[in-house]
């Protein structure tokens, strides 16, 4: 099997593109020592396995010996303590859960597919595939350096998954062939000038703007040669990347040590209190999950609990924000804002900058909430299109 991937790995979700499907799971893990040892039928199981992954990696990126682990959404389940990106530290390319998570979803994927291709397994059956994949760094860390280090820790070594369901397992050779690694944000510009089909964007990626600034026939192509200030908010950092075109400038680009994941963790004494009266145990995903999903029952309770902190974060992205632009000489033309935390953080923030910025003719791109989180992977996506197709 051959993959082409895009990969972003967040603080509080992975997403990941394989061959064009897309998927999301919390970017934990827990070490595990139980394997599946009840049979069902394999079709239900397979439907299901992406949900239910349980693996042996045998890595160097990883550990010195195998080790099993429960991924994503099955370890918030099954474990009251998971392992997640450190959002203090911010040092994606010397975490081991980036690599983790990506070696088990690509190997639960793959035998997802052969499944589907054979309508059966063989206990211990051999997959092999190969990985062509487009991953990014905060553009605060982003150099020569972190990113030839964090792509040698996928080509330069032999991956071996040992996929677990029902009672028998497969095993997964995975070899990277091939691994870029852009600045966060980059990517995030493809996703805004093109639509992925060879067309400039023309969606409801701009209503908001087209209206605040009387602009009702613009599309994509209007930002192609725009100067562009990325504020892509997410748990562990802010990350301030400045683009031209399709070119990322590191020496105007920067990153905050700070996002919404210091205010989640505050929020969470004071959330589990209250969740105790339905006997339910959360964490960190599961409070971020609600505060921006409006649907869910109980996101008042978790807008209610975080609003204190919120506030404080809004007052310290907004100085952050114009002491940037201010840094640059006001010479750039849009704010674009996204990222997870962007959609419960619009409220407070959107018009404040907005107003500040509206008399000196900058604007503000703020992506709708249904595309904030997707921005970068799918920019990947594009670009992995347009670089490997054939």
């Amino acid at each position: 099997m051959q993959f082409i991937v895009a990969n972003d790995n967040g603080n509080s979700e992975q997403k990941i593109s394989i061959n064009g499907d897309y998927y999301k799971q919390p970017n934990v893990y827990q070490i595990y020592n139980n394997t599946p040892t009840e049979v069902q039928p394999l079709e239900s199981v397979m439907e299901n396995l992406l949900n239910n992954i349980i693996v042996t990696i045998d890595s160097r990126a990883v550990s010195q010996t195998p080790s099993t682990y429960v991924i994503g959404k099955r370890a918030l389940e099954v474990s009251n303590t998971v392992r997640n990106m450190d959002i203090k530290r911010a040092k994606k390319h010397k975490e081991t859960i980036p690599v983790i998570n990506t070696l088990s979803f690509l190997a639960a994927y793959a035998t997802k597919k052969q499944y589907e291709d054979k309508k059966k397994l063989e206990h211990g059956e051999v997959i092999e595939v190969e990985v062509i994949m487009t991953t990014a760094l905060p553009a605060s860390v982003h150099n020569e350096f972190t990113k030839t280090e964090f792509a040698n820790t996928f080509t330069d070594h032999y991956h071996e998954v040992k996929v677990h369901f029902n009672n028998t397992h497969t095993i997964v050779k995975v070899k990277f062939s091939e691994v870029k690694v852009v600045a966060e944000g980059v990517p995030a510009l493809f996703n805004i000038i093109e639509d992925g089909k060879g067309n400039y964007r023309d969606d409801d990626l701009f209503d908001h703007f087209r209206e605040t600034y009387d602009k009702k026939d613009l599309d994509g192509s209007y930002f192609a040669d725009k100067r562009l200030l990325h504020v892509d908010i997410g748990d562990g950092t802010t990350e301030l990347t400045f683009t031209q075109g399709y070119k990322h400038d590191n020496g105007k680009s920067t990153g905050l040590d700070f996002g919404l994941g210091a205010a989640l963790e505050l929020a969470l004494v004071p959330f589990q209190n209250e969740m105790e009266k339905y006997d339910l145990k959360v964490k960190r995903q599961d409070l971020s999950r609600y505060l921006k999903n409006k649907e869910s029952g109980f996101h008042d309770l978790a807008v209610t609990c975080i609003k204190q902190n919120l506030e404080q974060l809004v007052e310290d992205l907004e100085k952050a924000i114009k002491d940037r632009t201010s840094e640059l000489k006001l010479e750039f033309d849009v704010i674009v804002v996204y990222g997870g935390a962007s959609i419960i953080l619009k409220d407070e923030l959107y018009t404040r900058l907005v107003e500040h910025f509206k008399p000196i003719n900058k604007e503000i791109l703020w992506i709708p909430a249904q595309h904030a989180v997707d921005m970068n992977v799918l920019g990947m996506q594009i670009f992995n299109d347009l670089t490997y197709s054939n």
